[in-house]
């Protein structure tokens, strides 16, 4: 019986990857980057078809050949498109909380690096970048 959250998490985890097992077959050459050869399973990836197979059952192995064809840079990358596509978030839109979060630990790193920085120094810079930033983003948009 799991003492804590944690482990709870963990077992039906576990749980979920073996449900998406019972319907992937590890020989089947498609699905040759989620199970590499001669390393474990991509767990992640596995504990994402597992809850995708409790959706219906018909749905993990074509999702797992899709993400298998896509051959994501990482696990991780893997199992948060599954988790996405999972969820109906296709736009793959951020949370503006979460990014605030990331700029801070970001500034707080190069604060860290270079101590003599001044809040006064990132303000100005991040102003001055943003309309390069925009207009990137606007020819990636132009592009797609």
């Amino acid at each position: 019986m799991p003492r804590n959250d944690s482990e709870r998490r963990s077992a039906q985890n576990r749980a979920y990857a073996a449900l998406a097992l019972e319907h992937l077959d590890p020989a089947d050459p498609k699905l040759a980057w989620l199970f590499p050869p001669g390393k474990p399973p991509r767990q992640k990836v596995l504990e994402e078809l597992g809850r995708i197979a409790l959706l219906g059952q018909d749905l993990c192995h074509p999702m797992a050949v899709e993400v298998c064809e896509i051959q994501p840079p990482s696990t991780h990358a893997g199992a948060a498109r599954l988790r996405r596509e999972r969820l109906g978030h296709y736009g793959r839109c951020g949370d503006p909380n979460l990014l605030r979060r990331s700029i801070l630990r970001a500034i707080n790193g190069f604060q860290y690096e270079y101590p003599g920085t001044t809040y006064r120094t990132i303000i100005d810079t991040l102003r001055r970048h943003a309309n390069e930033w925009e207009a990137e983003w606007r020819r990636k948009q132009a592009r797609a």
